[in-house]
């Protein structure tokens, strides 16, 4: 499978304010002029990326001992709180959050979840959005994780009604 990433997009920090700017779905046309001008500089950076996994794994809350590359990784529960599924790509770990709502968190839980499954070093994380097409979506910079060095990506994903049914 191969997914395209594109990098979503922020407005700089004003001063006075005290919370962190939002980073904003990048795929759609903006109606704010400093979001367009951003929206069109990462327009031609699509990253694309194979995932063509040697297996699946379910994992569980009590975390893995070591994270084998080109393993994709889902959760055994449906209600997993930091994200979706990831894997290890070239020595890049691929976070997957996949939402249908205009506001999506990263969940404050991802750095526990990292530190107890022995994540890679955050410089290595691609924290990526799946999306369906129409969707503008919202995610604010959880200050308290530290990961304002964080760039977001999202997957716009096509479903095809004949498939859902």
């Amino acid at each position: 499978m191969f997914l395209k990433l594109i990098l979503m997009v922020k407005l700089e920090k004003r001063k006075g304010l005290k919370t962190l700017p939002q980073w904003y779905s990048s795929h759609l046309l903006m109606r704010n002029p400093s979001l367009e001008a951003a929206h069109q500089q990462v327009l031609g950076q699509w990253l694309t990326v194979k995932i063509q996994p040697k297996k699946t794994l379910e994992y569980t809350d009590d975390g893995l001992q070591s994270i084998e590359p080109d393993v994709f990784y889902v959760p055994s529960l449906d209600n997993q709180i930091a994200f979706d599924s990831f894997i290890l790509l070239d020595d890049l770990l691929y976070i997957f959050q996949m939402t249908i709502t205009s506001s999506h968190d990263i969940n404050q839980g991802l750095i526990a979840v990292a530190n107890s499954y022995s994540f890679p070093p955050r410089e290595k994380w691609q924290f990526v959005f799946m999306i369906p097409p129409n969707l503008t979506l919202l995610v604010p910079q959880p200050w308290k994780l530290n990961l304002q060095n964080l760039l977001p990506y999202l997957v716009v994903v096509h479903a095809d009604e004949a498939e859902l049914q």
